[in-house]
């Protein structure tokens, strides 16, 4: 028991070796916090929902919307609407 209990404890050990060395791959914000043109906008400008009539969907009296926009704007005006 003691025997697979250091094999364990040994890869372990290679294991964390392996990371610390290994590259790192991660998102990175810039050091100034500067915000994405459509957060700004977004927070001086209320989003808001229009709906375009020549885009319209009919699938047999279900009540689904397509909303097609930038991802944050569209997630703020789904909030806010």
């Amino acid at each position: 028991m003691d025997n697979k209990i250091d094999k364990l404890l040994k890869q372990i050990s290679q294991l964390e070796a392996e990371l610390k060395t290994a590259k790192n791959y991660s998102l990175v914000w810039d050091k100034e916090n500067t915000k994405e043109e459509i957060v700004a906008k977004c927070e001086k400008y209320i989003p808001t929902l229009t709906q375009d009539k020549s885009k319209k969907i009919i699938n047999k009296g279900n009540s689904n919307i397509l909303v097609e926009g930038d991802n944050y704007h569209i997630l703020t005006s789904l909030i806010l609407n």
